[in-house]
């Protein structure tokens, strides 16, 4: 699941549309105040990711994280303060990421009521990413980590066909 909080730029969000699409993300869930629509723009940027992940939009985000919870997700807030990196925690777990916009990042009600709070390490030099790039980090580490959790089934057999 991904939370955008005010991204506010029609190809950011196209952009975590199709990364959310792409890492196979439940839905993707925007305020109804304070964000860029799923316009035209954020479509053709998200290269038919909006026509594959539902997208929700919320009267409130809190209350939508605080749903999140009760449904047995646990929300992550990606800030560049947090001391946690995102490689020292376990994404095995259902997760819901919530990330900030462009300028200002995660608001502060909205990162209070996040489970955790963790941080993709960086450069000193640059300490933060694009919303759109650190949305893609977290999705396909999340992914990464289920993936290596379960164990290797072996590769599938060709009955039909004999080796030359």
């Amino acid at each position: 699941m991904v939370v955008l909080d005010q991204v506010v730029d029609p190809r950011n969000l196209g952009a975590c549309i199709r990364s959310a699409a792409a890492a196979q993300a439940t839905a993707l869930i925007l305020p109804r105040a304070r964000t860029a629509r799923s316009s035209a723009t954020a479509r053709q940027v998200a290269r038919g990711g909006a026509e594959v992940i539902p997208i929700v939009e919320v009267a409130n985000l809190v209350r939508a994280l605080e749903r999140l919870k009760e449904l047995g997700l646990w929300v992550m807030g990606l800030s560049e303060q947090a001391p946690l990196t995102l490689w020292e925690c376990d994404l095995t777990v259902p997760t819901a990421w919530v990330l900030g916009g462009e300028h200002r990042g995660l608001r502060r009600l909205v990162g209070e009521h996040c489970d955790q709070l963790v941080r993709i390490p960086t450069s000193e030099t640059l300490a933060s990413l694009n919303v759109a790039s650190a949305a893609s980090i977290a999705l396909f580490e999340s992914s990464r980590q289920r993936r290596a959790s379960k164990p290797l089934q072996p590769p599938a057999t060709q009955s039909s066909a004999s080796p030359s």
